[in-house]
């Protein structure tokens, strides 16, 4: 099929090079509100085969990657990049394929009630494989008892969950499955996460690339608890 190719400096994708350097269109860094010369913090969650960047400005006083022009013009230049050669050498190309130009930001809302650095933007650069189980109580009882991770229940469309949550799995299911929250057909697929924290972290950047996808909208079974 063939592939559009826009403008130079038009792109909506950002990427990460084989040379260590990462890459933001102009309407990121406009949208971040980030500023050329400004220290951005980039982590990395790292948990089997789950592998996401996470970004933000550093607080007054830290350090970070500085924040340089992508494109340099005689105005100045647009878009911006870093320099994470370490980063990507020693954690990121041996996951994954470089150079990736196909990267959707996912621009997130971290509450600062909930304990978490004020991450602005994530990378979800590999997601483990969804197991899928069904949604009544034979599927609870084939879950491990106390698996803790990532799930969302799906009737129809796989890209468009009717929930996504996280917790000890089964007991989430079963939850559901006894309050009958959705109708029959429908089957919940999970993967593992080793630490609740970034379970929760996860939950939320897999809410706000839903949104994103979607008017601004979330999933049915999250808008009455958001």
């Amino acid at each position: 099929m063939p592939i559009d190719m826009p403008p130079n400096g038009k792109s909506t994708k950002c990427q990460i090079g084989a040379d260590g350097i990462i890459a933001f269109p102009q309407h990121v860094v406009d949208h971040l509100g980030w500023q050329i010369e400004e220290p951005i913090v980039v982590s990395y969650l790292l948990d089997g085969s789950l592998l996401i960047l996470l970004f933000r400005r550093a607080e007054p006083g830290a350090c970070g990657f500085k924040l340089a022009f992508k494109n340099r013009t005689v105005e100045g230049g647009s878009g911006g990049k870093l320099r994470c050669r370490k980063l990507i050498k020693q954690i990121v190309s041996p996951l994954i394929p470089l150079t990736r130009r196909d990267i959707d930001p996912i621009f997130l809302d971290m509450d600062k009630k909930s304990g978490h650095k004020p991450y602005e933007m994530a990378f979800l650069l590999q997601i483990p494989g969804w197991t899928e189980v069904e949604f009544n109580a034979n599927g609870v009882a084939d879950l491990p008892q106390r698996l803790l991770g990532v799930y969302q229940i799906v009737n129809g469309n796989p890209d468009k969950p009717v929930r996504i949550g996280q917790g000890i799995v089964q007991a989430r299911l079963k939850e559901h499955v006894k309050e009958n929250d959705f109708r029959a057909g429908s089957h919940l697929a999970y993967f593992p996460v080793a630490k609740k924290k970034d379970a929760e972290l996860v939950e939320h950047i897999l809410l706000m690339q839903y949104k994103q996808e979607n008017g601004g909208q979330l999933p049915p079974g999250n808008r009455i608890t958001a």
